[in-house]
């Protein structure tokens, strides 16, 4: 009933590589999708408290051009970098991230580390910065907060909606609570002794803050609770629920 079709090599061939570029972009598990580049331009971003100053330090120390919050020719560590067109900067609004540019890799990078860690860990920490730019910063670029909330309900609102953004450009996740930098540093540049003498320092929090619970955040916002611990177990994390 059904006639045979014999397709030439070259068309199978282009069906499987477009096979392979689908499931490496779309399916497959977020990793590099790009070709090795021998010197890649590298931002590692994410929400503010989620330990991007020890991997600065990191990097610094293993002899890379890195910087905190500001543009280097091989690391740019930082969380403003991950603004993008759904917070643009408003008119009339000048403090020290007013000019930070997008951070979209296709424009400045080359490749993009979403740095992660655990919601509950970064949301109490992020309510420690009430008096601070960073504050004043997020607020002012993000409607969806009020300055007359409680500190909770924004560090919820800023830790969903600043992750959300870096998630949709990101090639890679890293999770600061299990980071083997080393092997990551040799994955990027591949033969390159100086990854030999990169380590993480002992984690040092120097921000006493309260203990929050998942009951602690749903009493504040349960919808928006339940957006989080879907984005925690989607960072592959395991206390993720009440």
């Amino acid at each position: 009933m059904f006639k045979h079709h014999a397709y030439p090599w070259f068309i199978m061939i282009g069906f499987y590589v477009w096979g392979v570029v689908i499931y490496n972009r779309i399916i497959g598990p977020r990793r590099l999708h790009v070709h090795k580049i021998k010197n890649p331009r590298v931002l590692i971003t994410g929400v503010g408290r989620s330990g991007s100053t020890a991997v600065n330090k990191a990097f610094q120390t293993a002899s890379f051009k890195s910087k905190l919050e500001q543009h280097d020719k091989e690391v740019s560590v930082g969380w403003p970098f991950a603004r993008y067109q759904e917070y643009p900067i408003k008119d009339g609004f000048n403090n020290q991230w007013h000019n930070y540019n997008n951070r979209h890799k296709d424009e400045l990078f080359d490749i993009v580390i979403h740095l992660v860690r655990h919601p509950l860990d970064t949301i109490a920490s992020w309510t420690t910065m009430s008096k601070n730019p960073s504050v004043d910063y997020v607020i002012h670029i993000t409607p969806e907060i009020d300055k007359s909330m409680h500190k909770l309900q924004i560090s919820m609102i800023h830790w969903y909606n600043w992750n959300s953004i870096v998630e949709k450009y990101a090639d890679r996740l890293w999770n600061i609570e299990t980071l083997d930098i080393k092997s990551e540093c040799f994955d990027l540049w591949e033969n390159d002794d100086r990854c030999s003498q990169i380590h993480l320092t002992p984690k040092v929090n120097s921000r006493q803050h309260l203990k929050y619970s998942w009951n602690d955040l749903s009493s504040i916002d349960e919808n928006l609770t339940i957006k989080i611990q879907t984005m925690c177990k989607r960072f592959g994390y395991h206390n993720c629920s009440i």
